[in-house]
């Protein structure tokens, strides 16, 4: 069969496509780029939000026409919410859309996979903050084998990935045999011929050794660390158990370990009891740390969760308006911080053209694009960076 998977969500949610992707084809099924092309079309779903929830049922009709098979974390949590006329199979786990479809007569793989590869290392969340579904969605903390990390980074990197993401849900959690995350960071780093980036990590895993991999050559210097409020009270009602002393002490030792490191984070506006006072206290801790980008999202009742139930619920204008100011706050710190790199010379992975331009990527996450006839698909580039076009990528000239 033609298979077409649609995946939203997080990078967790990738990886599982991805790992799908490759069973798929291993059993003789074609995956195909254009959902037009397809016979079965499998919607991996994300349920993060409510937004995010309705979002993934709504990304289900076009498809109605076809074999339609949903999974992922929607259906763990409210499987009956998405048993939608037309849909042929809701699943809980991959292994049942395996079975489902069975084997094909004739498989391949369009030009779907990417240069930066998404290796999971560990699934789950006991952390149980107070708006948060994830934990029920995703079960307790589970951490893949070192041996089968190690085999899976390999196999990845001998497949052409020059980067590889480490991803999970609470991937600062990753322990086995003695082992914490960070222990497999320095291997990792140590053993493989690739950049490892972060997807992203919990304040309260850090230890000193972040130094020491901060400072490895084939360390992506960024790191996306999960602030959520900048005000001590709702960190507390949020069930985050660190303070915002603590969070600007983090930040300042990683910068001083890596001084032009991006550090972004999440931050959720309008959750139950914020007052305008505490708001402001969240905007004054994103200016004193000034992030290079700050994801911003308007709290979402989540069945099931202590928040959902709490007294003094935000109106949803307020949380809108608390939601603009921050995204214009990130806007000004995103153009500063690209700002300083005008003239730098950084290491780009390309990865895709358009004409004569090609795009990349530098370990810190700037977009660059240069003029050239070469291919430059999946190579790591010196290049320089010259002016900052109005579309936030920089132009850049290759050296060498």
């Amino acid at each position: 069969m033609r298979i077409f998977i649609k995946t939203l969500g997080c990078r967790s949610n990738r990886y599982e496509s991805e790992k799908l992707i490759d069973q798929l084809a291993s059993r003789s099924h074609s995956i195909v780029a254009d959902p037009e092309d397809a016979d079965v079309v499998i919607v991996n779903t994300c349920t993060v939000t409510h937004v995010a929830d309705r979002k993934s049922r709504q990304e289900i009709y076009p498809y109605l026409d076809k074999k339609v098979i949903v999974f992922g974390c929607g259906p763990r949590v409210s499987e009956n919410a998405y048993q939608i006329d037309g849909v042929d199979l809701v699943a809980q786990d991959p292994a049942e859309i395996l079975e489902f479809l069975g084997d094909g007569e004739s498989g391949g793989i369009d030009n779907v996979l990417v240069t930066r590869s998404n290796l999971k290392i560990q699934d789950g969340c006991e952390n149980y903050c107070t708006y948060c579904v994830i934990p029920f969605a995703r079960g307790k903390c589970e951490s893949k084998p070192y041996d089968e990390v190690l085999y899976d980074a390999s196999r990845l990197i001998i497949g052409g990935s020059k980067e590889l993401v480490l991803t999970g849900i609470n991937i600062g959690e990753w322990q086995d045999n003695g082992m914490d995350f960070w222990d497999l960071m320095l291997i990792l780093l140590a053993e493989l011929p690739a950049r490892i980036r972060i997807s992203s990590l919990e304040p309260f895993v850090f230890d000193e050794r972040v130094a020491e991999v901060l400072s490895h050559p084939n360390f992506c210097r960024h790191l996306h660390i999960c602030a959520q409020s900048g005000c001590d009270s709702v960190l507390k009602r949020m069930g985050r158990n660190y303070s915002t002393s603590d969070f600007k002490k983090l930040i300042a030792d990683i910068r001083d370990a890596s001084p032009d490191i991006a550090v972004t984070t999440d931050i959720i506006t309008g959750f139950p009891g914020e007052t305008d006072v505490e708001h402001k206290q969240t905007l004054d801790l994103l200016s004193d740390i000034n992030f290079a980008k700050i994801h911003t999202f308007r709290y979402s009742k989540r069945d099931g969760t202590p928040a959902a139930k709490a007294k003094n619920q935000i109106p949803y204008v307020i949380k809108v308006e608390r939601s603009r100011e921050i995204r214009d706050l990130s806007d000004k710190m995103r153009g500063s911080y690209k700002e300083k790199f005008v003239g730098s010379t950084q290491s780009v992975l390309f990865e895709h053209q358009k004409d004569d331009v090609w795009v990349g990527t530098t370990d810190n996450y700037l977009q660059v694009e240069v003029v050239s006839k070469s291919k430059l698909r999946y190579e790591l580039k010196n290049v320089r960076l010259g002016m900052l076009k109005s579309s936030g990528r920089f132009k850049g000239r290759i050296l060498g």
